[in-house]
């Protein structure tokens, strides 16, 4: 059974939209759209051909969730109550440059780990790493050592 956003208000609110509603007086923080706001999530999965044929092709997989007045596409992998919100091609590095900068700089993997709670997009991984790689203050104040998950 899909979860409705009406089930998962606490979950959310610990979690992603809190992140996501920090207000814009922090340094370095991108302005414009917010990775919680829904209709402009939904403007993106629209304009999006790859992922408007994927909910076609397989509807159970990539079924359309309510958030409030707003229809997305999720990913919702068979046998699982895990699910997320599809990232159109188009929107993928916008949400990972402001998850970057709100997240102030904590690494490829730890953003990958927090990005990936919420959103899917085949290529996520892949996009975090060339994103976030050659970012210099993430190089300069990079710890030394194994890393994360080490």
């Amino acid at each position: 059974m899909l979860l409705r956003l009406t089930e998962m208000d606490s979950f959310i609110a610990n979690d992603y939209f809190l992140m996501a509603q920090l207000p814009d007086c922090f340094l370095n923080v991108l302005q414009g759209p917010k990775p919680n706001d829904f209709q402009w999530l939904e403007q993106r999965q629209t304009t999006d051909q790859r992922l408007q044929q994927l909910h076609v092709n397989d509807p159970a997989i990539y079924p359309r969730q309510p958030f409030g007045n707003h229809q997305l596409i999720c990913y919702h992998p068979c046998g699982t109550h895990n699910w997320r919100i599809c990232n159109s091609d188009n929107l993928l590095n916008e949400v990972i440059n402001r998850y970057h900068s709100v997240l102030m700089h904590v690494g490829m993997e730890q953003l990958y780990q927090l990005i990936n709670l919420h959103f899917y997009h085949p290529q996520l991984k892949e996009r975090v790493e060339s994103l976030v790689g050659p970012c210099q203050d993430c190089q300069r104040h990079k710890d030394a050592g194994r890393g994360y998950g080490y």
